[in-house]
């Protein structure tokens, strides 16, 4: 049934402020907690079902980084990934303009992947690098012929097909993902990777000045 607006002050004015007010008390104490998650506000950037995810899979938020990326106990970084079903999506979102660098990023990591109705978590799926093979493979040919790719989906079914279920709404807690993928060997990966994406940003910006000094001589 449709909002009414009562009149200022009438007994349901008051309800509905008093309501709202201890409410509002409580999203403050859930505010606390998401700021020791490094979740600054939880109504900006899905930062909410982002606190949930992260304590759901017993992992702490990518500190200096945007996007939904946790790092686990071991160390590894995660892809973290949700999908709203209730707005008939089909297919989880990946970067709007996704190009080979990101597929290389991709690679790196495993991925969990939250299924929401609304507001409530139905599912998490984490599935590894290799399982998602085929999908950087199919999007690395169409690279071939442009630059970037607008957002390509991942399939909602592909997810649950390749990717291993560890929470069902109901179940009292989920299955520790660290028990289904063995994320030591993704740390090595990953700080080879950030290693050199550190270098060849140093090696350009060392280009950069001589090139400047050049076109000052």
């Amino acid at each position: 049934m449709p909002h009414e607006i009562p009149e200022y002050m009438s007994p349901e004015y008051v309800r509905d402020k008093t309501s709202v007010d201890i409410l509002w008390m409580q999203l403050r104490t859930l505010q606390d907690m998401a700021k020791e998650y490094g979740i600054s506000n939880i109504f900006q950037d899905n930062g909410a079902e982002i606190l949930q995810q992260l304590i759901y899979l017993n992992m702490k938020a990518v500190p200096g980084r945007e996007g939904n990326d946790g790092i686990d106990a071991n160390g590894c970084e995660w892809e973290m990934k949700s999908l709203d079903i209730s707005k008939g999506n089909a297919g989880i979102t990946t970067n709007h303009h996704l190009n080979a660098a990101i597929i290389e990023k991709y690679r790196t990591v495993p991925w969990s992947v939250a299924i929401y109705d609304g507001i409530h978590l139905q599912k998490i799926y984490v599935v590894g690098n290799e399982q998602l093979e085929p999908l950087f493979s199919r999007w690395e040919e169409q690279l071939q012929t442009v630059e970037s790719i607008n957002n390509p989906k991942i399939p909602l079914a592909y997810i649950e097909e390749h990717g291993i279920k560890i929470y069902q709404e109901g179940d009292p807690y989920p299955i520790d993902p660290m028990t289904v993928i063995d994320t030591q060997p993704y740390v090595s990966i990953q700080q080879a990777y950030f290693e050199r994406i550190k270098r060849e940003k140093k090696e350009a910006r060392a280009a950069k000045r001589t090139a400047r000094r050049a076109t000052q001589e």
